[in-house]
């Protein structure tokens, strides 16, 4: 049995944050009179000081059978305080977005807990033959416990991905109900239940609008199982990996794909214009019953739907074999004349089956 406490602070924030920083506008569009200059680049807080984390872990190792069953279980629980975050400055102090601004402690925490299992079994050893297996499993949970006045912060606007009470990178999303056979526009409840269409109210988590349901993309829980298959000199090793977790839907309409309907000729535009066959399957006429909705160049009935509907993420869970390994090693007879110790043939591969559901 084992049990650890400690504190331990956090600085991962950007070099000489307690000074005021600058960089030159040679090259940057912003001369001043033809001639490159300085621009403030972020503004100084002397008075930071550090995130701190407490953790607390404790575990027990249990053996059976002459200790060929090992079973392993371990909770830790980290809870992060005085965080360390941007501050949104007024564009009157100068700072530029996309510049480092200003950092500053806030009273919010974080709590992170995590429980951890083990199973190791050798299941058959003889003379020639073994087989030992191992499984590990990992259960996570992540919530935002305390943020003092976070509504007159940047971090309490909607859709922030910042709400006390519940995990980091949560978001409103709306119930979607489908393809307007007439109009061909996506479709969602509203706070009655109603349809409604699903560009309307985007932009709050007012109950009336229906954008109220909270959805997570991080992983709950993952694992692995893994087994070692041996008969004298030849050895099979496998691992089955497991995740649980949701997805969005990267093949339609994300922030790394331009809409279906518009076009772009530039190399960063990551394919946008190269979409699955799925899409044909789409609305193109009024009485049709497509799941998905009318092309347009408009991002408001399309992208921008992405980051709102509950359709564009999905159960992205999978289970795949991440190793398999089969090796044979050569008798001693055969490789002593070569003035060889051990010799080994074996064949390796890497992700090469997964099993899920998650088309992209």
């Amino acid at each position: 049995m084992r049990i650890s406490y400690g504190t331990t602070g956090n600085d991962n924030i950007g070099d000489y944050a307690y000074l005021s920083t600058y960089f030159t506008t040679y090259g940057q569009g912003l001369p001043y009179q033809g001639s490159g200059a300085l621009a403030v680049d972020g503004l100084k807080n002397p008075y930071l000081q550090w995130e701190e984390t407490e953790k607390i872990s404790a575990g027990i190792d249990l053996g059976f059978f002459n200790d060929r069953v090992l079973i392993g279980a371990t909770y830790s629980r980290n809870i992060s305080s005085n965080q360390l975050l941007p501050y949104n400055l007024p564009s009157i102090t100068g700072v530029l977005a996309g510049s480092s601004g200003f950092t500053q402690n806030f009273p919010a925490t974080v709590q992170n807990s995590i429980w951890e299992f083990t199973l190791n079994t050798v299941n058959i050893k003889g003379k020639d033959f073994t087989w030992v297996s191992s499984f590990n499993m990992t259960i996570s949970e992540n919530k935002v416990t305390r943020f003092p006045d976070i509504e007159n912060t940047g971090y309490g606007a909607f859709n922030s991905g910042v709400i006390v009470g519940q995990p980091l990178s949560i978001k409103y999303y709306g119930h979607h109900l489908g393809v307007d056979p007439a109009r061909g526009f996506y479709i969602r409840a509203d706070g009655k239940g109603q349809p409604t269409f699903a560009f309307a109210g985007l932009g709050t988590n007012d109950i009336s609008t229906g954008i109220n349901q909270l959805i997570s993309l991080r992983s709950p829980y993952w694992g692995g199982i893994s087994n070692t298959v041996s008969y004298k000199g030849l050895s099979l090793d496998f691992l089955w990996q497991f995740v649980r977790q949701r997805g969005p839907r990267y093949l339609y309409y994300s922030n790394s794909m331009l809409s279906p309907g518009s076009f772009s000729n530039l190399d960063y535009s990551y394919g946008a214009n190269n979409q699955p066959a799925s899409v044909l399957n789409r609305w193109q006429k009024p009485g049709d019953n497509a799941p998905i909705a009318r092309f347009s160049t408009d991002p408001e009935l399309s992208t921008d739907l992405s980051f709102r509907d509950a359709y564009f993420s999905w159960d992205a869970s999978f289970a795949r074999l991440k190793n398999l390994s089969l090796s044979w090693q050569l008798p001693r007879d055969w490789i002593r004349s070569a003035h060889f110790e051990n010799a080994n043939i074996y064949f390796s591969g890497q992700n090469l089956v997964t099993i899920t559901n998650y088309t992209g």
